[in-house]
């Protein structure tokens, strides 16, 4: 009932498209759970390194982006000193 009321009330900015639950007892429900992996040998190249977000896969509710993201500066910063 949730989804089909949210659907209703934001029908104009989804333009058609549905809404997609994380309710794991519905069906379809974790559709919106599955990533890409993108694995690579390294996280560097020449003067550019990867960090946070950029360089880990972690779901966005989780907001752990900026935490890894500082967490991988000051291990970076503690090499290069």
């Amino acid at each position: 009932e949730s989804i089909g009321f949210c659907e209703r009330l934001f029908a104009e900015r989804l333009a058609g498209h549905a809404l997609v639950s994380n309710a794991s007892h519905l069906r379809d429900s974790a559709v919106w759970q599955k990533f890409n992996s993108i694995l690579c040998q390294r996280w560097h190249h020449d003067n550019i390194v990867l960090i946070g977000d950029a360089a880990h896969t972690a779901h966005f509710a989780v907001g752990s982006g900026t935490k890894q993201a500082m967490e991988d500066a000051i291990a970076l910063a503690a090499v290069l000193v």
